[in-house]
């Protein structure tokens, strides 16, 4: 599962010149959720 594709950049917020990375797709997603715990759990711990 590419995680990116759950991630949306959002340019100019809140000020022009920051992109900003919005994760609330990743959060909806009940299996890109859990894939994402699942990896941050395999990498620390």
């Amino acid at each position: 599962m590419n995680l990116k594709d759950y991630i949306r950049d959002v340019p100019d917020f809140p000020t022009p010149g920051i992109l900003f990375r919005d994760i609330t797709p990743l959060l909806k997603d009940t299996e890109a959720f859990k894939s994402t715990i699942e990896m941050f759990a395999e990498r620390y711990t």
